[in-house]
């Protein structure tokens, strides 16, 4: 197992040069070692290459530096693993990059985990794709806190 020491030590460039099979031999704990600085690094296809156990040891920190081009590389299945706290964690121009196809991959007790600033930077075309599943995953507070544009996004169906 690599140390924290030896994972932040490593620079941006050499980050972006580690392979897919280098990145799948990473524990979750190695992951969780990556600095705020080193995280912006990595490759969507890098990012592609996580399991969802790898996936675990992000932590909301790691998560709030993930670019839009990084979090567009995360299949609905990679997503569907993130947890409430990661997906928080996210920064709000992140959430609203993340396609009604990746967040299909969100159970409602994920959605149920999330936080009003994540559902409002979520585009009105993700709202609208929403299954009444995950809608039934939001608390009350959650959906008093649609603006305007998102509750008018709503279908007849989730309502």
């Amino acid at each position: 197992m690599a140390t924290q020491t030896f994972i932040q030590s490593l620079t941006t460039t050499q980050i972006a040069g580690l392979t897919t099979t280098a990145i799948q031999a990473l524990d979750s704990t190695e992951l969780g070692f990556f600095s705020t600085t080193q995280i912006p690094a990595f490759t969507t296809t890098q990012l592609a290459s996580l399991t969802a156990t790898q996936i675990k040891g992000l932590s909301s920190t790691q998560m709030s530096v993930i670019t839009t081009t990084q979090l567009t590389g995360f299949s609905s299945t990679q997503i569907g693993t993130f947890s409430g706290t990661q997906l928080g964690g996210l920064n709000t121009t992140s959430v609203g990059s993340l396609t009604t196809t990746q967040v299909g991959g969100l159970s409602s007790t994920q959605v149920a985990g999330v936080n009003s600033t994540f559902v409002n930077a979520l585009t009105t075309t993700v709202v609208a794709g929403l299954t009444v599943t995950q809608l039934d995953g939001l608390t009350s507070s959650r959906l008093g806190s649609f603006d305007t544009t998102h509750i008018a996004a709503l279908t007849s169906t989730q309502l």
